[in-house]
This record gives C-alpha cells, structure tokens and sequence, in this order.
C-alpha cells in the first residue's frame, strides 16, 4: 500500500509567487464544484469547492489549466490581478479530441472500435506518487486488469480483456510515441508521459498485426508547449507498507498445532528429534518471521525538466532519478532516466523529429526468503551468540543464525548478512527519428519514415562465499564453533559465483503514405503501411566453484575465472517480423463512418510454411444525435452506436521453439569411443526435445459492440461496450508417451 507524503513543484521565473483565487461558473453561470485547477507544466494544483471557489499559489505568466468532466479545458494566463474567473463551455464528451489509432489520428467522435484515452499531464493521475506508468491507468479505464507491483522496480502484469493465449505472452504491445517499442515498460519515466491511448478491440489494434491481437497502449510523451521556456523540477516521498500481511501462528498456537498433529498427550509431552529446538521451546522463544524480514519501503522520486516551443522547433528534456525500497529487507531499486526531444519544421513540407534516452536500473542486492518465513517454525531463534542456544534473553548480538531451529529450514534472512552477493545492473539506451514529408502537390498527401534503435546491456554478478555455507549444528560440535575462522575455511570448496552478461538489441522501421481530405461532407483516410523489426538477445555466462585450491574469496564474484572449476555458456536468439498494412475510414456529415483494414504479417518464430498470416477488421459508427429527429434533444445531449468485428493474430512462441534442440559436447554426455585405446573417446549429439514445424500463429476473432451517450447538458455520461473474443488455434505442450523418447511435443 502506497501512502503519498508531500510533494513539492515549482517553475522558475523572475516574478514572486502569488495566491490567485476566483470563481468557475459554465455558460448558464452555475458554479462548478469539483474543477481541477493546475498551473501548466507542473503538479501544482487544486480544486474548486462546492461554491465554484478555488484559490492557488502562481507566477506572473503562469498558464492555468482548468478541467472538468463535460466541459471544454480552458488556460488562462496569469497577470497582475489576483482574482481570475472563468467560465468554461459544454464539451460533448471530448468528442473533438484526437486520439492515436495506429499509425494515424482520428476524432474521437469519428472512431469506429474501442479506444480510450488516459491523460496524465496536468490531471490529478499525475499528482499520484505511481512507480510505473500502468499503476497511472488501474482503475482510470474498464477492461485493463494491472496486477500488483511485486518487488521494487519491477513492471506489474497487464491484461487487455482477459487471457487470449494459454502458451504464448498475454502482454498487450506498447507503442512509444507512433514506434513499437520493444523495450520494458521499466525504462519509460512516468513522469516523461503525457498520455496513454488503449486500443481494446480487433478494428483498433488489427493494425498493428503482430502481437496486437492482446491489446495495444500508445503511449504518448510530453512536448514543449509555450514559447516562453519553462523549467519544471518536482520531488516526492512516498511510504510502501505490507497490506494484509499474514498472521502466522505464533508460538502457543504452533504448539498447540504440533501436539493435535503428533496426537500427543500435552505440550510437556513433546520431545523434539533436535536437542536445540527443546531449548529453545524451554527458553520461551516466539519470532514472528514475518514481521522480522518486513519492512516499511522509502520510495523518492526526483524530476526535473525544460520545454518550450517555437513556431519551427519544439523541444522537451527531463532528468530523472528514482528510489525504491520494498517492504522485504534487501528488495531495492534505482533508476536515472535522461530524456531528450527535439522536432522541427524544416520547411513547410519538411518536418524532422530526434528522440533519444537512456536509463540506469540498479536492482542490486539480496532479498529475504519470504517462502522460507512461511516454513519455519515460530520458536526458531535467529541470531547467534557464543553459548547459545541458551540464555536467548540476555543475547544482545544481531549475527546470524543459518539454522535457527536446528533442521533444514534456513533462516529467511540468510544471505542479506553479506556471505551472499548479487548485482544487477542495466544500462538502456534508445535513439528514435522521424521524417515527414508533405507531397506539395497533393493536398492531404504525406509519407512518414520512423526509425528506432535500442540496446539493453544488463551485467549480473552472483557469488556465494564460504561463510554462506554453514553446516547444521551437532551435539558433537559446539553450535557457535561452526562459526570459527577454522569451519568457514574448510567450506571453501562450496564456494561459487557466476558473470552474466546480457545484451538485447533492436531496431524498428516503418514507412507510411497516408492521404486525408475532406470533400464536401464527405471525409476519407487511407493508410498504407511497410514495417518491419528485428530483435537479437545474447547472454554469456561464466561459473565458478571451489576456490580450496585458491585458499580465499576476496575478490569475490571477480574472483569467479580463479575457481578450481570453471564453465562457460553463451545463448543467442534473434527473430524478425515484417507487416503490410492497408486501411481506410470514411466518413459522412459527421453521422456515419465506416473502417476497414487488412494487414499480411509474416514472424521468423514459425515454421517455414507457416509465417506469414493475413490478418483484418471493420467496423462503423452511427452517431444518432447528428439525426434531425434527435439532434436538438434537451435530454439525450450525444448518443453513438458503433460495431466492429476482426481477426487478430498472437506469436506463442519464443525463437526455435519449432526446431528440435540438441546438445552437442561435453553437456550432451555423449561419449563414443573408436580405436584401440577405449580411454579416448569423442562427444555425440544428444536431441532433448522434439519440433513441429506445422506451428503458427494463433488467431483471435473480436466482436465490438458500443453505446456512448451523455444526458442533461453533458451532465451524466454513460459508455457501454459488449465484447466476445475466441481464439483459435492456441499452441500448447501435449504430453506424449515416454517411449518416443521425450515427454512432450508442442502442438496446435
């Protein structure tokens, strides 16, 4: 549970702060309670109270942005007066507002699918101390399920309209700024977005091909807004607690349990297999192992940004820097984030566009076993002293015990005491362009090309050092003596770490021809598409064990290519997917518009005869309240009907999972002997699975139903959509009969 503490923002300017204060009234001078009020580009706001009434702290030359549900934003510039009142005008349901669709914009009266929009700038959402950008969107939209947030910095799970794959990812993809972005969510700051468009149904995603067939979240950042620049920084610390931790049972009702299952007679009657644990029953122990590795979380974020715009150029930059603890000792997280943006207008058909970021994640360090504080018991004692396990009252030290009741359960904190180390650290950089270029010649003719390119570079240091490797106490060895310099060296041989090196490289590019015009009242938007991506992951791992031979661990993971036994690995995966997209809306006098795309993917993951698929949608929209007979109507202020249908396709697969995989060398433990001298022998291939080349993709049809309406002057709203997806041809794991020679075999 995350509680928000303070929050502090403020925008540089010459001129001193002032309080401005005034009244919200709409067209028919009713004042509005509830109104957001919020000084543009920054989190300083407030509301209006049940009077119409609102009072905020500003500059000279500050722009306040005023919002309310049903009513056209309207900004007004700060002056020499104190008082500013303002009166904002009905809005059809932001009927007017232009929202992504793929590859293109549409009207979002105009749109024919499911498509919602999330604003975050300068809306309450943003005032919200979220660690991700999907945390901005729970609850803000129907049909998204966000999971929780399980370990600091992690990215939580995002289902689109429930699970369409029983094999295959259920993530829906996520498009940065018009490029698929093949990044993780992770390395985007929340605080660099301005909005997130959901593409719900198969009429709005189809147009992405590949992977769209969960879901599509365009995610749009920030851009300069004001010609004046506008320097922003904002800090917020926040408190992340355990809601509903578990109660486990303490030490009575443990005992209590233990005698019902052993079907003794009374406590007394116990006699524990382990002497220490008796002790420690007879002592009076009762930890509650929970409450021992829980912690209450710290979580600060600190951003500063600049952005501001000219009649050629816009630009935006940020820095950030985020940190997080979770509510588990040891789980932590930090991230620097650096963002620029820069789009200018060469000339009056040129426009060019420069995007490039980098983040450093840092998830270093080791978490406390939270299964390991389920599974021990409550009279376990956690520290170690000299003459323990008796007199635990008197104990005044905080080292460890691996055994803190004497079996094999370790203490759920071992490891985080430093006898254990990981690091994990990842660079990310991405560098986007754009180019678009208006055909003088043809009105509503432009051609757009999109480049991207990224790379992840993630290095994972693991060791275990031999003080990690403590042996369960013995009657024969005094218990604190297993601690002695001379019983940690001779565990030097159990010793061990690993080097991992990751990197994840890739490139997206789309060429586009779009044509809009408009002729009389008739309207039309064609779209052609060419994309294509490519992806490559490799990782190297080097593994060390048993540094006897070496005598000592001081260098630690470092130390791994020193051990007496050293091994090697290296893994590779690359996979491609190329799209054709072609689509067309239309629409007349406003009331009727149709749409309809189609779109060949082809995925280098499937077999060969399988990789390519044709994938389509159509869908239209009646406005009814456009009609005579509805259009002056006091009551219904805005009714709309629209219905789409399609078939989307999904990858379930990862790269070679079609092929049969072997293991050649000395990991296959293939050995054959040839010759006279069966000593010498030569290493064989072994096949560990089976392929099926006949695998490809997995097919979704969608049917979209929607009503919109708003009654009594766009007072009340009510949307409804009815949906029904199936999905065909799933790919699963079938278990087949162990005398082939293997397990299983995936299959269609």
């Amino acid at each position: 549970m995350l509680f928000y503490v303070c929050l502090m923002s403020f925008t540089l300017a010459n001129a001193q702060s002032i309080t401005v204060s005034g009244l919200v009234t709409d067209t028919q001078n009713m004042t509005l309670p509830g109104v957001n009020v919020l000084v543009e580009g920054s989190n300083n706001g407030a509301q209006t109270d049940f009077d119409g009434k609102y009072s905020i702290t500003a500059k000279k030359g500050d722009v306040l942005v005023f919002s309310y549900l049903g009513m056209k934003t309207a900004k007004v510039t700060v002056g020499t007066s104190s008082e500013i009142n303002v009166s904002l005008e009905e809005d059809i349901a932001g009927l007017d507002e232009i929202v992504l669709v793929g590859y293109g914009t549409a009207k979002k009266k105009d749109i024919t699918g499911a498509v919602e929009r999330v604003t975050l700038e300068d809306s309450p959402i943003a005032l919200s101390a979220n660690t991700s950008v999907l945390q901005a969107i729970r609850g803000a939209t129907p049909g998204i399920n966000i999971g929780a947030q399980n370990s600091a910095g992690t990215t939580p799970s995002i289902l689109v309209r429930g699970q369409n794959s029983i094999n295959g990812n259920n993530d829906p993809l996520i498009v940065l700024d018009g490029i698929v972005f093949l990044g993780s969510v992770n390395d985007i700051n929340p605080n660099d977005i301005a909005s997130l468009d959901i593409l719900k149904d198969a009429s709005a995603a189809v147009v992405y091909g590949s992977r769209a067939a969960n879901g599509v979240i365009l995610i749009n950042t920030k851009k300069g807004k004001t010609s004046k620049p506008v320097i922003n920084f904002s800090t917020s610390t926040g408190f992340n607690t355990w809601q509903d931790q578990p109660d486990l049972l303490d030490r009575d009702r443990y005992l209590e349990k233990y005698i019902a299952q052993q079907n003794i007679g009374s406590i007394d009657d116990i006699v524990w297999e382990e002497e220490y644990r008796g002790v420690l029953q007879d002592e009076g122990v009762d930890t509650d192992w929970l409450d021992l590795i829980s912690r209450n979380g710290q979580i600060q974020k600190h951003n500063v940004s600049i952005s501001g715009r000219s009649d050629k150029v816009n630009y935006f930059m940020s820095g950030g820097y985020e940190e997080q603890e979770g509510v588990i000792i040891g789980d932590q997280f930090n991230r620097i984030s650096v963002r620029s943006r820069l789009q200018a207008d060469i000339t009056d058909w040129l426009e060019l566009g420069l995007d490039g970021s980098y983040t450093n994640s840092d998830f270093s360090g080791v978490t406390a076993d939270v299964g390991r504080a389920f599974q021990i018991a409550p009279i376990g004692y956690p520290y170690r002293y000299d003459g323990q396990p008796f007199n635990t009252s008197s104990n005044t030290s905080t080292d460890l015990e691996r055994y803190p009741t004497a079996n094999n359960v370790p203490n759920p904190l071992w490891g985080t005491d430093g006898t254990q180390e990981n690091f994990d650290k990842r660079n990310y950089f991405r560098l986007a362009a754009n180019a678009v270029v208006k055909i003088p010649w043809v009105k509503g003719l432009k051609y757009t090309l999109n480049y991207t390119l990224s790379q992840q570079n993630r290095s994972v240091d693991q060791f275990q050092y031999e003080d990690y490797f403590i042996a369960l106490p013995s009657e024969n060895t005094p218990y604190f003596d297993r601690y002695s310099q001379q019983s940690i060296q001779a565990n030097l041989s159990q010793a061990n770490g690993s080097n991992s090196r990751y990197t994840d490289r890739n490139y997206v590019i789309d060429n586009i021809i779009s044509y809009t015009n408009t002729f009389g009242e008739h309207n039309i938007d064609a779209t052609l598409v060419a994309t294509r991506d490519y992806r490559v992951n490799d990782l190297s791992t080097v593994s060390g064990t048993d540094f006897a031979a070496l005598g000592n661990t001081t260098l630690g993971f470092k130390g791994v290519p020193f051990a007496t036994t050293v091994t090697n690995s290296y893994s590779l995966a690359e996979r491609s997917n190329v799209g054709y997209l072609g689509r067309l809306s239309y629409g007349y006098a406003g009331k009727y518009n149709l749409t309809g795309s189609v779109r060949r993917d082809g995925a280098s993951v499937f077999g060969a005869d399988r990789r390519f698929g044709t994938f389509w949608s159509v869908g239209g929209a009646w406005t009814v309240s456009e009609e005579n007979f509805l259009k002056d109507n006091s009551v219904l202020n805005y009714l709309k009907i629209n219905a789409s249908y399609g078939l989307n396709g999904n990858q379930g697969l990862d790269p070679y999972e079609t092929l049969s995989p072997v293991i050649a060398g000395q990991p296959g433990n293939i050995r054959y002997s040839f010759g006279d001298d069966p000593s010498v022998s030569q290493f064989g291939i072994s096949q560990s699975g089976l392929g099926n080349l006949e695998l490809g993709w997995e097919e979704t049809t969608s049917l979209n139903l929607g009503v919109h309406t708003a009654f009594l002057n766009n007072r009340i709203f009510f949307d409804a959509d009815v949906y029904f997806s199936q999905t065909r041809d799933q790919i699963f794991n079938r278990v087949i009969p162990t005398t082939s020679g293997f397990s299983s075999i995936l299959q269609v």
